[in-house]
């Protein structure tokens, strides 16, 4: 098969970031390694903001998008995102930005658990993480399309997100997981809204060690294989946290 063929039957990717020195996250590093990633498996355009987004049919010819930054509140953007997936297409939100939108009521919907800010001072409910560091992650649904043949693998430098703010009447499907001081939570999972689409969530993804992880390519080729698969897989056995 000639390179012209290949490129015609790659899926057509969107992935949104952040300018590098945004909050602490480091984007500069980041982004081009999750580009780099990704850039075998799809038809990749990198947008650093969000006017594609909002834009009039600038999401048309998009199959999946990758949401890896974090934005401020913007309803025609979250509507867009909304419309996108709803129309049976795919999204993959990798590490912090389960924050965007400050955890609006949509977003939440379709990301099925997002990270909260919160305020301490005042008693609201606050997303955390112990310190930076090493830990296992585990397989909790090894027949799922996207983490079959995965076994348990360590992460060397990465946040394990805990109280996540998790959506109401939206049911995650965990894919893995990782156990901390005898305290387990979802690292990885899935969401099938119920008016079409399909949206994969993974929470690993601070710097660089880990978009250098093996196992971690493998989620984000296999989640986004996943998520933008044209027609309806028979659903998992779904399961929460």
């Amino acid at each position: 098969m000639d390179n012209v063929e290949t490129n015609r039957m790659k899926i057509r990717t969107l992935l949104l970031s952040s300018p590098d020195g945004v909050v602490a996250h480091p984007y500069g590093e980041t982004t081009p390694l999750l580009r780099s990633i990704l850039e075998p498996k799809t038809e990749l355009v990198v947008d650093l903001d969000l006017e594609r987004v909002k834009s009039e049919g600038g999401l048309a010819d998009f199959q999946a998008l990758v949401l890896h930054g974090q934005y401020p509140p913007d309803d025609a953007a979250e509507r867009a995102l909304e419309a996108f997936v709803e129309s049976g297409r795919g999204l993959v939100i990798v590490h912090i930005a389960s924050s965007s939108f400050q955890g609006s009521p949509r977003f939440r919907r379709l990301a099925g658990r997002v990270w909260e800010y919160g305020d301490n001072d005042h008693g609201r409910f606050t997303s955390n993480h112990p310190p930076v560091g090493a830990f296992q992650v585990d397989i909790a649904d090894p027949i799922h399309p996207i983490t079959v043949g995965m076994r348990p693998f360590v992460v060397v430098q990465d946040e394990r997100y805990q109280d996540l703010l998790v959506a109401p009447d939206v049911t995650c499907h965990d894919l893995a997981t990782a156990t901390l001081d005898g305290r387990t939570e979802p690292i990885a999972w899935v969401v099938l809204p119920p008016r079409g689409g399909r949206v994969f969530h993974i929470t690993l993804g601070h710097n660089r060690a880990t978009y250098t992880n093996s196992a971690f390519i493998d989620f984000i080729h296999q989640g986004l294989d996943w998520a933008a698969a044209a027609g309806a897989a028979a659903p998992p056995s779904r399961h929460t946290h």
